[in-house]
């Protein structure tokens, strides 16, 4: 349970947020040095992220206390040249929610984002796309509508892993590709950085399930469900993953104002996977084993204590007590009255130590168990019976 618990991302607290920030800076261009009241200072190189990753011992994402309610401050700092020299950022934040802030070379945004794991079973990681490029400099097929409106239901991205047999076909008809509809892209407005004000929208695609390899992203001149979706490769953007497990978030934007070369930055949400499902196997072992001497032995208990006309109601009761205990982990586990797990299973091994309790009680004081002699007489035939049948037989046939 340790060993897996390392690679899942720690969920915040109705009172807390949890907040990331990404520089997506091209490499060696702008290093930024982070302030928050309370929460000491953070260094963010160009094209990295703040991350936590405890099989590596990393906690850098900032955790903010939300009781008593206040509005952090956030204040970055730069000493590079062409770089933001000092600015500020107040966000809004949510209890319960984690957020991710954006640096890009023509302004800041701030976005909530998921830390879920793929649950799909088939190995796979999960990836949602930040697109931080104005509708006026997508490299389209056709010319976009670029209203604050509506430009987001324009906007038509697909993925298809890079196979080098495909002559670069990507289509709906391939196993792997995946688009994006309208209704999972949301916009989100891009500051300045000496104003603050907007000064245009960029997109979040929502996170997907995505099998491992290498993709390559594509525009849409219309959605994925077109029959006649016009390609245009976006070059210079692909991504690679070998290991299920991850989830990710890429960073789409230019390095520069005329968009021309676009770049990159992936921030890791949550680590891949590093124990392999086979260590599930001796686990697997261990309680099959328990459970099958468990409740062997509850029903021979049943079965021997109980007399020859309740042997098979006594069995049903046995069975209907481990129902009636399956409903109450059910009830527990619905009812979320705690976030924390480890307080969860506390709970629970407090419960089984007051039935333990409660059923050495009742064995030693209170149970009457029956003795051998009852238990051989049921199995062995009544003699004094049979050897009266025969002997009345025997005088009626001698009359």
């Amino acid at each position: 349970m340790i060993l897996r618990l390392k690679t899942l991302p720690d969920a915040p607290s109705k009172d807390e947020a949890f907040v990331s920030v990404i520089n997506a800076f091209p490499s060696s261009t702008c290093n930024f040095d982070l302030k928050v009241d309370g929460y000491g200072s953070r260094k963010i190189t160009a094209n990295n992220s703040l991350i936590d990753d405890k099989d590596r011992m990393i906690m850098d994402v900032i955790r903010t206390s939300l009781n008593p309610l206040r509005n952090r401050t956030f204040s970055f700092s730069s000493d590079g040249s062409n770089c933001p020299a000092h600015f500020e950022i107040k966000p809004q934040l949510e209890g319960g929610k984690s957020y991710l802030v954006v640096l890009t070379p023509e302004g800041w945004a701030i976005l909530s984002n998921s830390w879920k794991k793929s649950q799909k079973g088939r190995g796979q990681f999960v990836l949602s796309l930040i697109h931080l490029i104005p509708c006026e400099k997508w490299k389209t097929e056709s010319t976009p509508d670029c209203t604050v409106a509506s430009f987001h239901t324009n906007l038509h991205i697909a993925m298809c892993l890079d196979r080098k047999d495909s002559n670069g076909k990507c289509t709906r008809e391939n196993d792997d590709f995946y688009a994006w509809s309208s209704h999972e892209i949301s916009k989100v407005p891009v500051h300045s950085y000496s104003t603050g004000q907007v000064q245009y929208h960029g997109a979040v695609l929502h996170p997907k399930d995505l099998l491992t390899g290498t993709y390559e992203v594509y525009y849409l001149n219309n959605s994925a469900s077109g029959v006649n979706a016009k390609r245009k490769l976006l070059d210079g953007v692909s991504f690679t993953k070998n290991r299920m497990g991850g989830v990710y978030a890429m960073v789409i934007t230019g390095t520069d104002s005329t968009y021309e070369t676009l770049a990159t930055t992936v921030h890791t949400i949550a680590p891949e996977n590093r124990v392999s499902i086979l260590w599930q196997i001796p686990q697997y072992f261990v309680i099959t084993v328990a459970e099958i001497l468990f409740s062997v032995s509850g029903l021979e208990f049943a079965y021997q204590e109980a007399s020859v006309q309740m042997k098979a109601v006594v069995q049903a009761i046995w069975l209907l007590t481990n129902a009636i205990g399956n409903i109450i982990i059910m009830a527990i586990g619905i009812s979320a009255f705690t976030e924390n797990l480890a307080v969860e299973m506390f709970v629970f091994a407090a419960a089984m130590a007051v039935v333990m309790i409660v059923f050495i009680l009742l064995a030693a004081f209170y149970y009457e168990y029956r003795s051998d002699a009852e238990k051989r007489s049921e199995k062995e035939p009544n003699t004094d019976s049979a050897d009266g049948s025969e002997a009345s037989a025997s005088t009626t046939r001698s009359q």
